[in-house]
């Protein structure tokens, strides 16, 4: 198997990383609407419960949403330590 890297590859993944977020932060936004709408006709200890076992619910969307970030910063930086190291290899050849 053989894998080609390129900057625009690199940078190219970093920037499908960045709109899978935004995608899905949009898809668990709206499911989360729509669950908050079914329960708010609810009553008593299921409305509780379901509360008690949601709390945690933007805290993970915005820590996966973070850790997605990261990874496409993390891209682009190896992008930039890529064409640096690159380049200094194609200046040795320079006579």
């Amino acid at each position: 198997m053989t894998i080609k890297i390129t900057y625009h590859t690199v940078v190219s993944a970093a920037d499908d990383v960045d709109q899978a977020a935004r995608d899905l932060t949009s898809q668990l936004d709206t499911l989360n609407g729509k669950v908050k709408a079914v329960v708010a006709n609810w009553e008593g200890e299921a409305k509780a419960q379901f509360h008690a076992k949601h709390a945690n619910w933007d805290e993970n969307v915005n820590g996966l949403n973070r850790t997605l970030t990261e990874i496409a910063n993390l891209l682009r930086g190896a992008a930039g330590d890529y064409q640096r190291t690159d380049k200094k290899a194609a200046a040795q050849f320079e006579f």
